[in-house]
Order: C-alpha cells, then sequence, then structure tokens
C-alpha cells in the first residue's frame, strides 16, 4: 500500500447516510470509524470443501483458492494485474522463483499448488508477455522435487524446475551468510538466478522448530543447515531469514502456505494427519506463519510453544513482520468455488471531467447510483479505493454497511479529497458493491490525473 498520509487521502466531503471514512487496512468484519495509525498486516485465508476427495486434490478447485485469494488480498480483481502488483518493477525479461518444500514426500508443496500459481503468473500485463520459463520452481534436491511429484526442466521451453544440486548450480560458497553464528552459504538459483521469489510452504510441525512453515522453508535454501537446529532453532531461522534479505536482496514478495494437508505431530516427517484444504496468503512472513501456527493449534498441534522463532522473528535485531494478533488482519474466504454473488450494481461518474487534480492537491466530485436487482432485500458493503500510478492499490477511502429493498436504488453526490502529497500521474478511482473485501460483485471506475 502506499505511504501517503491516510487521514488526508480519506477526506472528502460527501458520505452516504451514516457512512464511515476508513482507510485500508481494516480489521475484517469490525469496521472503525478512525483509521488506525498502527501497521498492519493483511494475511488471507481461502478455504474450500471441494478442494479434495479423500487425498485427491482436484486442481480446478486448487486455481480457485489460489486466484481467489491472490486478488482478494492486492483488491485487484484482474488475476493478471493483480499478480503484478506484487512484483514492482517486473518486466518481460524477470525471473521468478517459487521456493516449495518437499523434503516429505506425503506433504510437500503440491504441484497442484505451484501449477495454479504459474497459471496466474503468465497472465501478468508485462509487455511481450511473461514466458514460463521466466518460472524456476525449487528446492535443496532434484531427488526430492521428484518425490514431491514434480518433473525436472532445465531446459528452454516450459516452467524450469530443478534442484540445488542440479549439475551446475549448487551454492555461492564466495557469499557469507552469518546465521546467529554459522556461516551458511545460499543456493544459486535464490543469490543468482531469480530477481523475485515466492515462498510456497508446508504447514506442518516439527521436532525441532516447532513448526515448518514460510520462515523454515529457507533451511532448504541454503547450506550447512545441520548446524542450525539448536533450541528450538531460535534464533536460527529468524537470523537466516534477515540474512537472505540482507545479503541477497529484497527478492521474497509473497507468502504462501500450502494447506491442503497439514501433519499437527511427528514432523516433519509422517503422513497427513488433517486435511485443512486451503491456503495462507500474505506478504508479511511473520504475521502469515502466525495464522499457520494457529490453524496448526486449530486442528490439534499440542506443542505450539516450541516454536517460538516466529515470534522472535518480529522483534528487534530481525524485525521481519507483525506478530501482535491485533496487527493481523486476518480475512476469511470460504467455499469460494461455490460462492453466488447477489445482483447488486454500482455506476460512478465523475462531475466536469477531465478531473486533472493539481499538484498542490484537491477535490473532485463524482455521482454514483448503487440498484439491488433482486426481488429480495439484500444487505451488501460498498466501498471506494483508487489505484495509484505505480499499479498498488489505496483504500478503501469510503466504506458503508447497507441494505436495500427489492428493486431499490441510492443516487448520490460525492467528493473526494486527493492530498498533495499523492504522487503524480494517472488513477483510477474505483467504487465497489459486494462483501468487504473478500467478494466483489460489481464495480465501476473513471479515472483522473495527478499534476
Amino acid at each position: 500500500m502506499s505511504r501517503l498520509n491516510r487521514r488526508d487521502f480519506i477526506k472528502s466531503a460527501g458520505v452516504l447516510t451514516g457512512s464511515a471514512l476508513l482507510a485500508r487496512p481494516i480489521l475484517a468484519n469490525a469496521p472503525q470509524t478512525e483509521p488506525s495509525t498502527d501497521p498492519m498486516s493483511r494475511v488471507v485465508v481461502v478455504t474450500d470443501d471441494a478442494c479434495t476427495t479423500g487425498t485427491t486434490i482436484h486442481p480446478d478447485i486448487v486455481q480457485v483458492l489460489i486466484d481467489e485469494g491472490i486478488k482478494c488480498y492486492t483488491e485487484i480483481t484482474n488475476l493478471g494485474e493483480a499478480w503484478r502488483s506484487i512484483f514492482p518493477g517486473i518486466t518481460s525479461n524477470s525471473v521468478i522463483g517459487i521456493k516449495v518444500n518437499c523434503i516429505n514426500s506425503s506433504v510437500p508443496s503440491n504441484p497442484e499448488t505451484a501449477q495454479a500459481i504459474v497459471n496466474g503468473l503468465t497472465q501478468m500485463p508485462v509487455p511481450g508477455g511473461f514466458d514460463p520459463n521466466n518460472i524456476i520452481i525449487w528446492d535443496r534436491t532434484n531427488s526430492e522435487l521428484q518425490s514431491g511429484g514434480y518433473t525436472l526442466n532445465t531446459g528452454t521451453t516450459g516452467v524450469r524446475c530443478y534442484g540445488t544440486n542440479q549439475s551446475g548450480v549448487g551454492y555461492i560458497y564466495s557469499i557469507n551468510l552469518n546465521v546467529n553464528g554459522v556461516t551458511s552459504h545460499p543456493s544459486r538459483i535464490f543469490a543468482e538466478q531469480i530477481d523475485y521469489l515466492i515462498n510456497l510452504a508446508v504447514i506442518k510441525d516439527h521436532s525441532s522448530s516447532g513448526a515448518t512453515m514460510c520462515l523454515k522453508n529457507h533451511y532448504g535454501s541454503v547450506s550447512n543447515i545441520g548446524s542450525m537446529h539448536g533450541g528450538n532453532c531460535d534464533p536460527y531461522i529468524p537470523s537466516l531469514n534477515q540474512q537472505l534479505g540482507e545479503v541477497l536482496g529484497d527478492k521474497e514478495k509473497f507468502r504462501i502456505i500450502d494447506s491442503i494437508f497439514g501433519v499437527n505431530s511427528g514432523g516433519p516427517g509422517g503422513s497427513i494427519d488433517f486435511i485443512y484444504n486451503g491456503m495462507i496468503m500474505g506478504e508479511d512472513i511473520v504475521s502469515v506463519d502466525h495464522i499457520g501456527l494457529d490453524i496448526l493449534v486449530e486442528n490439534g498441534m499440542n506443542h505450539a510453544w516450541q516454536a517460538t522463532h516466529i515470534e522472535t522473528a518480529s522483534q528487534p535485531l530481525y524485525n521481519l513482520g507483525n506478530y501482535n494478533s491485533s496487527l493481523i488482519e486476518r480475512i476469511n474466504i470460504e467455499n469460494p468455488s461455490t460462492y453466488t454473488p447477489h445482483s447488486v450494481t454500482i455506476v460512478i461518474a465523475p462531475v466536469g471531467a477531465p478531473i486533472v487534480i493539481p499538484a498542490g492537491g484537491g477535490s473532485f466530485n463524482y455521482t454514483v447510483q448503487i440498484v439491488n436487482n433482486e426481488a429480495n432485500t439484500v444487505d451488501f458493503n460498498t466501498w471506494t479505493l483508487v489505484q495509484i500510478p505505480s499499479g498498488s492499490m489505496y483504500g478503501p477511502l469510503l466504506f458503508r454497511a447497507l441494505e436495500l429493498p427489492a428493486g431499490g436504488s441510492i443516487n448520490r453526490t460525492m467528493s473526494q479529497f486527493v492530498p498533495p502529497g499523492a504522487p503524480p500521474g494517472e488513477y483510477q478511482f474505483i467504487a465497489r458493491v459486494g462483501e468487504y473485501p473478500a467478494h466483489v460483485w460489481n464495480e465501476n471506475l473513471f479515472l483522473f490525473t495527478k499534476e
């Protein structure tokens, strides 16, 4: 999200009756009348009962989980644009790595999940398109990848897939990582062959670290991990993640815990203990793992106290993300494959187009019409947001919970303030109806320019 002053941007002269003006992030299902000044971390948890039959995974439902999750997380309804917003500066020549975890072939990062991510990435609207060959699915070894159901590919067509032990790859011993006093070296894949990384982890308990999710997934990204298991792997895991970011740069952009199947005891090995049929996703690695730990406990894990590395990762020296539950916006999406949106439409139009806001800031007016096209009363949310020139979403600027009778409508003229600190360029002003933020039933937009 933008670094704009949220309190300035959400100033608006017009309101829907009794509406609250909000700025993202807000707590799901708990709108507040004053935007929080604390940084919030969004984590989307999306589940679908139809994802599996027994231990058989249905790829079409996995695709729904990934697609709906990333669109909800970014608040961008176009799938390709949603993925592109995660990778600032991406071009058709960029390479994205997907770090999977296949050490336990019974509960790996599932190939169906990796493929669903690939299907979204290749829809990113970058000039020249995004070639599947610019995606590398990787882990420690070729054999672990194959045992996890992946097909190796080092060729020039299709998604590449290989381990650090692939001939000509290996670790870069000229790069030293100081992992709480242990010297380790990164995989050449991470250090040299990719520009961006998606961390595709698993959800398991672990005899040493308490839990294996996104933070611990990087034990498969470096050498000398045998020396990093003392003290519940704490602070080795936080230290490793901090070193990877500091030494290799900010490559890791998104985290997903493949939570279709999980292990709640006896990990990192063992067989499936529970079926969750879900994905946990976000940018904040600590918050994502914290929610993952909650879900492990909900599904029978009885030693969460052992996973101290997650909270440590949030603390000084590491500062890798939010652990405080009050600073985590958890959004739950349930059964999106069978969700049916209501027929409520929204239309907005600028007054006095084209809208050009001077460099010093200013306001514009717009009209809004919301219509319930159904034969029954519908309860819903309406909200506005902007897509700023960089492509990121900012909002909601206005949020309201409404009820419309059958065939009912609302017509209003509204005003939106744009602060001086808003960056110059072209904006999309977007209005939506649905169930915030998980389900967008209808949206409408217009453009304006900031000088």
